[in-house]
């Protein structure tokens, strides 16, 4: 079974701390969006690669969030809806809609 034991640390550290790292001969995970420099460092045996787990981490929202995103939506989805319609109501009356009228 495998078992994973993960630090955070400041990322400055990293350089100090990855030379020994290597040398312990332990597995490093490194998300596929990790600095070059890193994947430098690590022997290709002792590198583990993969998505970050803070992005699955992140894309579950709780209740809060969740209502947040959704009541954003719905205004985004109302303003569109007031925009089409001052846009159809200018060009139905033969007006010249110009995008600083729809600003107001």
């Amino acid at each position: 079974m495998l078992t994973f034991h993960f630090r955070i640390k400041p990322y400055d550290l990293v350089w100090t701390d990855l030379p020994e790292f290597v040398r312990t001969g332990k597995c490093l995970y490194l998300p596929e969006e990790a600095n070059f420099l890193l994947y430098a460092w690590v022997p290709p045996l002792k590198l583990l690669t993969g998505p970050s787990p803070v992005k699955d981490l992140k894309a579950y929202k709780n209740s809060a969030e969740a209502k947040g995103m959704r009541n954003s939506q719905i205004k985004d989805a109302l303003v569109w809806v007031r925009l089409v319609h001052r846009i159809e109501k200018g060009v139905s009356s033969s007006f010249d809609v110009e995008v600083l009228q729809l600003k107001r």
